[in-house]
Order: structure tokens, then sequence, then C-alpha cells
């Protein structure tokens, strides 16, 4: 019985310790490869570098199979859900002001790139904020953020509008008022 004691002693004991340096990790790849922030690490400039490169390599694989590329955007919930920025510095301890933060940033940065490279794009921020953002995402959003089926919906709704006005699906399989 003491055995067993000591060994779930320390067990909560590690635990604790691993959940304390999880949270370092978290705030660290906060502080470093964050897009919102209003100067870029060089991480993010490496980031954003490779993904343009990856995203281009995608397109021309597409382009020499006759298949057509698109980008979709789909913004985390601390984007569009109110006060949701604030509750994960708050988890992260983060003290600098919510208001420094540019949170459409990310999907500015992917809309220009997928501009230079030729590549269809469709931001969902505005969709998603033109609905009740705080349905659009499972619970507990800051340990998830997988779509509900609400949040599902909007982003095929919205998608299949896009490829239905850009000619990119047979028009007589595709009627707007079905949406």
């Amino acid at each position: 019985m003491i055995r067993l004691m000591r060994f779930a002693i320390a067990k909560v004991w590690y635990l604790m310790r691993m959940a304390g340096r999880a949270m370092d990790l978290q705030l660290m790849v906060w502080e470093r490869n964050n897009t919102y922030r209003p100067v870029e690490s060089p991480e993010m400039k490496e980031a954003w570098s490779i993904t343009e490169r990856v995203l281009y390599e995608i397109n021309s694989l597409c382009r020499r199979n006759d298949a057509k590329f698109v980008l979709v955007y789909i913004p985390r919930a601390i984007k569009v859900v109110p006060g949701m920025l604030q509750l994960e510095q708050q988890k992260l301890g983060v003290s600098e002001p919510a208001s420094i933060f540019d949170l459409s940033r990310g999907e500015r940065r992917l809309a220009e790139i997928a501009r230079r490279n030729g590549i269809p794009f469709v931001g969902m921020g505005d969709a998603f904020r033109r609905n009740v953002p705080e349905q659009l995402y499972l619970t507990p959003i800051l340990q998830d953020g997988h779509l509900s089926a609400l949040g599902q919906s909007v982003v095929a709704h919205t998608v299949a509008e896009y490829l239905y006005q850009q000619r990119l699906l047979p028009s007589n399989n595709f009627r707007t008022n079905s949406l």
C-alpha cells in the first residue's frame, strides 16, 4: 500500500512538473510563432517563406495534373470569437495588451501569397464573423479548435458559393438557394 502511494505521489509530482513545462512551451510558441504580433520573429519570417514555397509546389502539381487548387483559410477561434484572445493570453500568462495584436494579419498574408502565386483564395474570417462565431467551434475552444456542424456548414456553403461564382462547379449541379 505504501509503495502504491509513493508511486501515485511520484506520478502526480511528475505530471505537475510536465504540465508546467508544457505551459512554458506553449508560451514560447506563442511568443515566437505568432502571426498576430506587431513584429515578426525570425522563425515566423522563415515559416512564411516555407509556406509560400509549399503552396507554390502544391499549385504547380495541381496544374501539371489539370486540377484546380483553391486555398481556404479557416480562422482560429481567437480571431473571430469576442474575448477568446484575452482568454488565451490569460491562460498563457501573456502580459501584452490584446490591442497590439493584429488578428487578421495571417489571413491577409495568406491571401497575398495566394495572389502572388495565382492561387484562388477563400478567406473565411468575414463569413465566420457574420455568423455567431461562438457556435462555429466545438467546446472547449482553447483545447480543441475543431469546427462544430454549424462551422463546417458555413465553410462548405462559402466554399461552394465561391467555386460556383468562379465557374469551378458545373452550373447544372449547383443551386445557391439550397444553401
